[in-house]
């Protein structure tokens, strides 16, 4: 049984393609751009189960891991039922590649997003992110934009995966200080008090990606795992 220390977060890359022969969109934002109110594609039911089941059973009690039952929040946010634990997780999936993040301290969020060129992605930030933000992406050189619009997309759906609303929350609530180019980002949600404050800590999964965990706490230690069926099915790296 795996433990996770406090102010810790695990998160597993599992390469989802190669576990179950299940294709993704390439273009994770492909949903958004039809309108404010459209879903990401979703990949096939099946394989989000699949693999938290094969997560999950290393931070519970012994248990058979088709005895773990997931529920589902009216946004979709998985968590566990009917079990008392205080072990929260989140998930997410990009072009083949998943993560699954976990702890105990508080609710979690975690996104990750393939750096995919498009060419109206500047009507797509003025549509959702803040008008300052905008004017960031706008301001930068033309080969740096792309990377901020993601870098930014991916920081807010990681915070609102954690609140539990993904992209029924406007993000345009949701305000990042980028002074200095600190990390982790903190981002306060405009709807609640001055102390209702995220942590986007940013994930280096590969250079194609964008990618990043929410919490509550701060600071974080962040451990990595591998959940992969050519390595051995617990390899940590710590960052």
């Amino acid at each position: 049984m795996i433990s996770i220390s406090s102010n810790t977060v695990h998160v597993w890359v599992i390469n989802t393609n190669q576990l179950f022969n299940t294709k993704f969109s390439s273009n994770p934002l492909s949903g958004v751009l039809g309108g404010i109110n459209a879903k990401k594609i979703r990949p096939n039911k099946r394989s989000r189960p699949s693999f938290l089941r094969e997560i999950l059973p290393f931070y519970l009690d012994p248990i058979d891991p088709s005895q773990i039952i997931l529920a589902m929040n009216n946004h979709g946010k998985p968590q566990l039922k009917d079990r008392k634990t205080v072990l929260r997780f989140n998930i997410s999936h990009a072009d083949g590649t998943s993560l699954c993040a976990l702890s105990n301290d508080s609710e979690i969020g975690v996104d990750i997003e393939k750096v995919t060129c498009f060419p109206y992605y500047l009507d797509v930030a003025s549509t959702f992110l803040t008008p300052e933000e905008f004017r960031l992406i706008s301001g930068l050189p033309q080969h740096e934009q792309l990377r901020m619009f993601y870098k930014l997309w991916s920081i807010k759906e990681s915070c609102s995966k954690g609140i539990g609303l993904g992209q029924n929350l406007d993000f345009k609530f949701l305000k990042i200080a980028l002074q200095n180019n600190e990390e982790p980002y903190q981002v306060m949600d405009s709807r609640k008090d001055e102390f209702n404050i995220w942590h986007a800590n940013r994930l280096q999964i590969h250079e194609n990606y964008e990618a990043f965990v929410a919490t509550k706490f701060c600071p974080v230690r962040i451990e990595i795992f591998s959940l992969n069926i050519d390595y051995p099915p617990c390899t940590r790296v710590d960052i």
